[in-house]
Parts: structure tokens; C-alpha cells; sequence
């Protein structure tokens, strides 16, 4: 039996951050937004905030210098005084990271570690080493969201990383989700509140199946897992059997027929007809863009692969969506068809 080793809850008013920059070095460049999620992480939750020495370094030194990011990371590992561990954004390349990171040292210390996108590829190395770790917000792209850090994401976020009580549904956002998305460039913009979506067409949707299935979430952006197939780190077959996969794609919006070959390959794999559902994430872009994701999920595991009892939730608040609920890396939930929801079964923090 795999068992999962647990941090420590995050305590409000208390906890100390360290952040870092893992991937892409847009905290330097787009310095005033990252300031804007400092100041709403201290001021929605009191956390004390210590920033690593390379996490505001320039783009072009974080490219050069994979080594300075990971170290970085067993730092922050390493250090008594620090709870958690948030990412500032995501990116293309956290993968080149792997290599320079003290597995003896990140599994003897086990924290809090946040973040989506390119951050997929640190989640699946500390649950490698059988750790769980949080699918979730970012400094710059969640915590600095225009107008406040949203109720929905911090309901979910405390929920999961504040709180070891369970088990608790994940319900769909009420108030509909987000859209128009000013660019961080124009830094006028970032007092500017905006827009939603009509919450009537935000609710979960069922692509397939029926009943009740449980399972361990496994998962993250479809375009970074890709460079994990092969490697070491790629969850063993054990790992994906009756689990839960959950994925979502990039404001990237891979083709759709790359996004089927991606598929394709988790059917031939064998990890699709061992699981016990797929949940997916809310697209950043168009409902045209989302609908054809979906219809793609279907054409493989269902036309093409006889699936068809997998239980399949799509417009699910993760990911490169706003605002959203963080995932519990690892952890045992359960999906209901008929109330196309997602539940939460163990505690991921101690």
C-alpha cells in the first residue's frame, strides 16, 4: 500500500512562506503584480512571507541558472522556520530543476508546496517520493487576482491547506467564473475589477458515466505532464490504478489533435481503462475551445478505446481557469455522476 507522507497545516496569522520561482522569471518582470499577491496573501491570511535569494532574479538569469531555482527549493525544504512553500507562477521549463534537487533532504522535511501550470512537473517529483503536495494557486497568477483574492479560491484553499477536517465537497463557483484578462503590462490595470461570467453557465458538467467512484487524484496540465512520460517520475502503473486523473490545458491551447495524441498515449499506456474517472479543468479560452477538449476526451476513451463506464466531469474549477479550488496532490476523493461532484475523503495536512 502506497501511504502518503503529510505536512503540517498552515496556521493563519502564523505560518511563514517561502516563496520561489521554480520555472519562469516573471516575478522580475512583471514586479508590481507579484507585490500585489505578496500584499493580499499577508492580508487575507497573515502568512509571513520570506522570499529566496534567486525567486525576483531577471528572466534571462533564471533561464541560465537551473541550479540556483533548485536550490532554492532544498532551502526552503530544508529550513525549520518555513511552513509552506508557493510558487510565484509557472512556466515551460521547471523540468531542467530535477536534476539538482536533494531528495533526502525534501522528503525528511515535509511542507505545504502550491503551485499549477509548469509546477506539474515539482508535484509529481514530491509525490515520487511520497509526498503530498497542493494543485493550486500561484503568487502572481491567483493571489494577485484584480480586485482581491476571490472567496471562492480562498474557501478552498484554507479548506484544503488550513484545515485537516473531511471529508468536504468541492462545490462548482457560484458567482461564474472569470474572463477578461487584462494584461499585466499596463500596470493601471491591476485596480480594475474584472468581468464574470453568467454564474448559470458555470456549473460541473457530466461527459459520461454514472454512479459513485473513488480514486486518488492524480494529475495536472496536460502539456507538462508530457515531458514527465519515461522518466522516472512518472507515477508507476500501481500508482494509476482506480485512481482519479485530473487534467487541464494551458492558456497555450494545444491543437487539438496533439491533445488527442496525448490520449492516445495514456490509453495505450493501459493507465485510462485502470481509472476510476477523469475530471477537466475549465479551458482559459473560448466554451468553443472547451467543448472541443471535451469532445476529443470522448472520441478517445469512448469511441476509440470502449470506455464506457468511466465517469468523466468536465468545467471544473483548476487550473488555468478563475477563480479555482486547490487540489490535494495524491489524496483519496470520490465522484458522484449524478451530482457531478467532487468530494474530498482524507485530510492532506496534519
Amino acid at each position: 500500500m502506497f501511504i502518503l507522507t503529510k505536512p503540517k497545516k498552515l496556521i493563519i496569522n502564523k505560518s511563514k512562506i517561502a516563496i520561489i520561482t521554480p520555472s519562469w522569471g516573471g516575478a522580475a518582470k512583471f514586479l508590481h503584480r507579484y507585490k500585489i499577491g505578496k500584499q493580499q496573501l499577508i492580508k487575507e491570511f497573515g502568512f509571513k512571507i520570506v522570499e529566496m535569494p534567486n525567486s525576483l532574479k531577471s528572466e534571462e538569469y533564471i533561464y541560465k541558472n537551473p541550479q540556483a531555482r533548485a536550490e532554492d527549493i532544498n532551502e526552503a525544504f530544508s529550513r525549520r522556520d518555513i511552513d509552506g512553500i508557493f510558487t510565484t507562477i509557472g512556466g515551460e521549463d521547471s523540468i531542467r530543476v530535477l536534476p539538482y534537487l536533494n531528495k533526502k533532504i525534501i522528503k525528511n522535511n515535509p511542507k505545504v508546496f502550491l503551485g499549477y501550470s509548469d509546477i506539474t512537473t515539482l508535484h509529481l517529483f514530491l509525490y515520487s517520493l511520497g509526498m503530498v503536495s497542493f494543485y493550486g494557486p500561484s503568487v502572481m497568477s491567483s493571489f494577485a487576482e484584480n480586485g482581491g483574492i476571490p472567496s471562492y479560491l480562498k474557501k478552498y484553499f484554507v479548506k484544503t491547506v488550513c484545515n485537516n477536517s473531511y471529508p468536504y465537497e468541492i462545490k462548482s463557483n457560484s458567482n461564474g467564473y472569470m474572463i477578461n484578462n487584462f494584461s499585466w503590462d499596463d500596470k493601471n490595470k491591476q485596480n480594475t475589477k474584472i468581468n464574470r461570467l453568467n454564474p448559470s453557465k458555470n456549473t460541473n458538467k457530466l461527459l459520461n458515466g454514472k454512479g459513485v467512484r473513488e480514486g486518488n487524484l492524480i494529475g495536472g496540465c496536460v502539456e507538462t505532464l508530457e515531458g514527465l512520460k519515461g522518466t522516472e517520475f512518472w507515477p508507476t502503473k500501481d500508482k494509476w490504478q482506480n485512481a482519479i486523473l485530473f487534467l487541464e490545458t494551458s492558456e497555450d491551447t494545444p491543437n487539438i489533435d496533439i491533445f488527442e495524441r496525448y490520449l492516445r498515449n495514456y490509453a495505450i499506456q493501459g493507465i485510462l481503462k485502470n481509472l476510476n474517472g477523469i475530471i477537466l479543468g475549465r479551458h482559459i479560452g473560448s466554451i468553443k475551445e472547451q467543448i472541443a477538449y471535451e469532445n476529443s476526451l470522448l472520441r478517445v476513451a469512448i469511441d476509440e478505446f470502449g470506455l464506457n463506464d468511466l465517469i468523466i466531469i468536465s468545467n471544473m474549477d483548476f487550473g488555468h481557469t478563475r477563480p479555482i479550488f486547490t487540489i490535494p496532490y495524491g489524496i483519496k476523493a470520490r465522484l458522484n455522476a449524478k451530482n457531478r461532484s467532487l468530494e474530498i475523503l482524507e485530510n492532506a495536512v496534519v
